[in-house]
């Protein structure tokens, strides 16, 4: 038999039996009968609610949280506006200088020496000829000891065909900075 309240752990309603003339009172189990001098009651373990009580002063502040996980990009942003021109760097300005047209006449084995040369100042980094031929072949090569100049030789290979006309020309190059 249970001797206390404890004993009726998870039991929402006790039962026990009252002994009026002593004031007496003994816990008993659901449907025991109580002898003829006791009077059978039952209570709830939990009473009602009583009122809410007031709120508690703030607890001191917990520690630093762990960092979150790291979240998504975000969308790409306007471009902005564009900025000002930069300054002039550094290095060449190329443009072409034609010398001129020279036309190969004559037998097989005719040669002729056109040459183009840049303004002073610029110097040459390339040279070629312009025109369409089948009957002629060219050379080009840089003057010697000249930088600016450059030497096209042309040479007829056959005698057929009408006279050529080619046109000498050579890249130059203004240094800049």
């Amino acid at each position: 038999m249970p001797r206390s309240v404890d004993e009726y752990q998870g039991v929402h309603t006790i039962h026990g039996c009252y002994q009026a003339r002593t004031g007496a009172l003994r816990i008993v189990p659901a449907g025991k009968r109580c002898a003829r001098s006791e009077r059978s009651i039952a209570w709830n373990k939990t009473g009602p609610p009583g009122p809410r009580g007031a709120a508690g002063s703030p607890g001191p502040t917990g520690p630093q949280g762990t960092p979150g996980p790291q979240g998504t990009p975000g969308a790409q942003g306007t471009p902005g506006a564009q900025g000002p021109p930069g300054p002039q760097g550094p290095g060449s300005v190329f443009h072409r200088v034609d010398g001129f047209p020279a036309p190969i006449d004559g037998a097989a084995g005719s040669t002729a020496i056109y040459g183009a040369q840049c303004p002073a100042g610029e110097f040459g980094v390339s040279a070629g000829i312009d025109g369409f031929t089948t009957t002629a072949i060219g050379r080009v090569w840089q003057h010697e000891g000249d930088p600016t100049s450059w030497d096209v030789y042309m040479e007829r290979v056959t005698t057929i065909g009408n006279p050529n006309t080619l046109t000498p020309f050579v890249i130059c190059a203004k240094p800049t900075g």
